[in-house]
């Protein structure tokens, strides 16, 4: 509707009046609905980098370079102890420090650095970058430069060198504040420095074991032996160093042996002198022997075998009876070395544990003493006792079964070797068989987050001229297959297609599972997607974000490729898997996140410790970033000591919304790894 200024006036002067004659209530309820609600009030601070400026985009290597950076509080509210942190690169510039800002100003803060190394580096400025601030928004809080450092020019001189080496250097930073006087914080933690290496095609896989009776290792002489292999069906091992210490002590190595290489498949028999100062005996220390202690060979997760079983080293030696005095003693008679008893124990699948047909299932036993290098797995019908043979294969504790249709519904399984020396037997399990026509769990999704203490609708897609009846539904861990106790037993018609479910406030569920819905015959009608449970003192997930004012958007798909120990300390990788780079002065937003349980059930903040990591660097596709927990002393877990024993840890990267950017990632399923204590 046009109007003249004049009829404007008019209107304006009619509205006045027609309010003034109505009075409240009648005239706030008209005014909102002709002019709108009120605007609320921004009661919270907001900081953002309103300029950022290097005094040179250019600069030769040690060269002084001064950044200068204007933050602005666009909230009404002031703010005290804002945390300013610089970066070069992956290197951090200075200390912490500490400024106050009021609402509605500008604080300017300048740093003087070296410019080093050389190359093209982004120098980066976070504020508040541990979110310690209550915010109105969270995304404008870092800035980047590019400065470009050169090598120095051939002429010059000693004396202009010396007078570039004068300037202060990243470790000693000066900054200076306007307006504001900075503190200065203590000297920050040292956070673990992540390496970019390319994996080899076909890792190896190298395996220490020791011939144990009960956890007592007899020798004669002065040797132990010790039977190292390399069970990877490709990857070639090369010369590692093996070494001895107390299972409880890890930086103590009584003995370090360089080993030769090991072609796929190959074993080699070690003899390990035994040092006459340790202590022996079944009332001594229990030693563990540590295949490749100085990381030469890559391994990929297949580390987690590195260490031997514990082991008390027994030394056997003839006997002398006791005498009289005048009788002289009789010849002591040596007795045979008794042979260490070889045993083989079944460890997985656990006993009463449900199979699914179709599903990939990890078979894994443990081995013991001098036996067979082949065995034979099968199947034992628990009825019947008809024998179906799974496999031939290698004796080196792990096989991949796909549970077959053929599989009986109540079997056990017996792996025994293929010279019928030694043999063992676990069971009954189950098997849950698909049906011919399969349904699909709709909700929860693929990639959902599923929180502590929230009632989820469960939703599938009923057919009722397929199924019909009765059923349950059973929470599976997605990696192991393991049927979770979570759940109640409560059956429920098929053709409802939906049920409440309600996670405990205080589970202590988290990782990836996956959800299946069981007739009343114990087969499988339908499976879920992959979906996360996190507990309460986990984050919640960051909900996806559609802004308009986002300069960028980035699609990536962030991922945790692995997952293990290493040495005694806690590795895992991150990767980048595409397809977009995620920029320097974004990446420092993206948390990566290492839960440590301690105890279970978890049921207060003592029972588990949270350690931040995050890279500096830009997220480019096919660039692994590898971690080393147990070095960062701001992080108390991550070495395997009998000081730091937690029940399992879970790496979660977590993905905001950073700097005016909209981060997607395509799989959520891969951003969780879990890993439990080795025992």
């Amino acid at each position: 509707m046009n109007r003249t200024p004049i009829k404007s006036a008019i209107y304006i002067f009619s509205l006045t009046s027609l309010l003034t004659v109505l009075g409240p209530p009648w005239s706030i309820t008209l005014a909102q609905s002709l002019l709108g609600p009120p605007e609320k009030p921004v009661t919270r601070p907001d900081l953002s980098v309103d300029r950022l400026s290097l005094s040179r985009g250019v600069a030769h290597l040690n060269e002084a370079v001064e950044a200068i950076v204007t933050i602005k509080n666009s909230g009404p509210i002031g703010v005290k102890n804002v945390t300013v942190r610089f970066f070069l690169g992956e290197n951090q510039i200075g200390r912490d420090y500490l400024v106050d800002i009021r609402g509605d100003s500008l604080v300017e803060v300048s740093t003087e650095f070296r410019a080093s190394p050389q190359g093209k580096q982004e120098f980066i400025v976070i504020l508040d970058p541990d979110n310690a601030i209550a915010e109105r928004r969270e995304r404008n809080n870092v800035a980047s430069r590019t400065l470009g450092i050169l090598s120095l020019p051939k002429a010059m001189s000693n004396s202009e060198q010396a007078s570039k080496g004068a300037t202060p250097t990243n470790d000693n930073a000066e900054t200076e504040i306007t307006k504001d006087i900075a503190k200065p914080k203590p000297a920050p933690k040292a956070k673990p420095k992540t390496k970019v290496a390319a994996p080899e095609k076909s890792p190896a896989n190298l395996v220490g074991r020791i011939e144990t009776i009960e956890g007592l290792y007899y020798f004669k002489g002065r040797n132990i032996h010790l039977k190292i292999s390399n069970i990877s069906k490709k990857g070639r091992a090369r010369p590692f160093i093996l070494g001895i210490r107390p299972s409880k002590k890890p930086d103590q190595w009584l003995a370090k042996l360089p080993v030769k290489g090991l072609k796929p498949g190959e074993s080699t028999s070690v003899k390990i002198p035994w040092p006459t100062s340790a202590a022996s005996g079944q009332d001594g220390p229990q030693y563990v022997a540590v295949v490749d202690i100085n990381n030469d060979v890559d391994e990929g997760i297949g580390e987690v075998d590195n260490v031997s079983t514990p082991f008390k080293p027994i030394p056997l030696s003839g006997s002398t009876p006791k005498t009289t005095g005048s009788e002289p003693p009789p010849t002591a008679k040596s007795e045979p070395e008794p042979k260490p008893k070889a045993s083989l124990i079944i460890s997985a699948p656990m006993k009463n544990q449900i199979l699914s047909v179709g599903h990939t299932f990890a078979i894994r036993w443990k081995i013991s003493g001098d036996m067979d290098d082949q065995v034979q797995i099968v199947a034992i019908n628990a009825l019947s006792n008809r024998e179906t043979v799974i496999a031939i294969t290698a004796n080196n504790g792990h096989y991949d079964w796909i549970v077959p249709t053929t599989t009986p519904e109540k079997f056990s399984l017996r792996i025994r070797t293929t010279d019928n020396q030694i043999q063992a037997t676990n069971g009954p399990f189950t098997v849950a068989k698909k049906v011919q026509k399969k349904l699909h769990i709709t909700s929860p999704k693929k990639g959902d987050s599923l929180r502590a203490g929230k009632t989820y609708s469960i939703r599938w897609d009923s057919d009722v001229r397929t199924h019909q009846g009765r059923a349950k539904l059973v929470l599976y861990d997605a990696i192991t297959r393991k049927s979770s106790s979570v759940l109640e037993n409560t059956e429920f018609d098929i053709v409802a297609g939906n049920i409440s479910w309600s996670l405990p406030k205080k589970t202590q569920h988290f990782g990836n599972y996956i959800l299946a819905l069981h007739n009343n015959d114990g087969q499988i009608i339908a499976e879920s997607d992959i979906f996360e449970i996190v507990p309460k003192y986990a984050s919640p997930r960051y909900p996806p974000v559609k802004d308009d004012e986002a300069e960028t958007q980035i699609t990536v798909d962030l991922a945790v490729t692995a997952l293990g120990f290493k040495n005694d300390q806690l590795s895992f990788t991150v990767e980048n898997l595409g397809p977009d780079t995620i920029p320097s002065h974004v990446s420092p937003g993206v948390r990566i996140k290492v839960y440590f349980i301690k105890k279970l059930p978890v049921n207060d903040p003592d029972d588990y410790q949270i350690c931040d990591q995050r890279i500096i660097w830009p997220y480019t596709p096919e660039k692994k970033f590898k971690f080393k927990m147990g070095g960062d002393t701001s992080c108390d877990f991550g070495n395997l000591s009998e000081d730091e024993i937690f029940k399992f840890a879970v790496v979660r990267i977590e993905i905001p919304a950073i700097h005016d950017t909209v981060i997607t990632d395509l799989d959520y399923t891969n951003n969780l790894r879990k890993i439990y204590y080795p025992k």
